[in-house]
């Protein structure tokens, strides 16, 4: 019962210094080796937990304003991503607009294709056989498709090299700050993969995200093959589904197959 409350006191300190962009050392469930450490760390949690109940300040809300063209778009982005409707634009304007924008695109997958990180992201996979040629467009819809995600690969934070390095940068920066010293540049693809596969395999299950980490450092740690490693993340999987067998029965009620 008490690990029971020290996870979900935890699980909300976390949500509270995530959106007030505030760190808060949270101790590790795994360093906690008895119960007087675990009653401090469950004083410490429910201190900045009532600490932070007061809201942060609202902001006004601004009224929103169309954007305008930028040195990379040479029409608003509302124009250039909007896939049905009346088009601001003509036909012509797209297909000139497309092939300007389709150029700077491919221009960047090929620096990310030459980088072992960036070829094996999610975003770079998705993009780099997706912009043919304007004369292999058969119809104005699809080069309104086409237009709308060049467009937002293209204006997107991960739509360039320094972009993607940036952003697991600051995941392993995050994962460092919170004690998490296993994951690292050499391995992140790694990580990224077995993070995407836990989602597949867990689901809308409410596994602890710190545990996760801690199972990928543990069981890459002490593989000596990619094998050995699959399984062992399984069977971990499937007993932590056994022990949680009501929260499993609860999730899956009313699901058909």
């Amino acid at each position: 019962m008490t690990n029971k409350e020290y996870t979900r006191l935890r699980d909300i300190a976390r949500k509270r210094a995530m959106r007030r962009g505030t760190p808060f050392a949270i101790p590790k469930l795994a360093d906690i080796q008895n119960n007087k450490q675990m009653s401090t760390a469950i004083r410490q949690l429910e201190s900045y937990i009532k600490s932070t109940s007061i809201p942060l300040n609202k902001q006004p809300k601004k009224t929103p304003q169309k954007k305008q063209a930028t040195p990379l778009l040479h029409y608003p982005i509302e124009d250039l991503t909007k896939v049905f409707g009346k088009s601001a634009l003509t036909h012509d304007q797209q297909i000139a607009e497309y092939n300007r924008l389709r150029a700077i695109a491919n221009k960047r997958l090929a620096r990310m294709s030459q980088d072992a990180f960036a070829s094996t992201t999610r975003v770079y996979n998705y993009n780099k056989n997706l912009y043919k040629p304007a004369s292999k467009i058969k119809t104005p819809q699809e080069l309104r498709y086409l237009l709308h995600d060049v467009t937002r690969f293209l204006t997107a934070k991960e739509g360039t090299l320094r972009g993607i390095k940036s952003k697991r940068d600051k995941v392993l920066a995050a994962l460092s700050e919170r004690g998490f010293v296993g994951v690292t540049e050499a391995n992140f693809t790694d990580f990224t993969n077995f993070m995407a596969y836990a989602k597949a395999k867990l689901g809308s299950l409410d596994y602890p995200s710190d545990e996760l980490v801690e199972l990928f450092e543990e069981a890459r740690a002490t593989s000596q093959t990619d094998e050995e490693f699959v399984q062992k993340i399984n069977e971990a999987f499937d007993a932590w589904t056994s022990e949680n067998a009501l929260q499993v029965e609860e999730k899956l009620r009313g699901v058909r197959f």
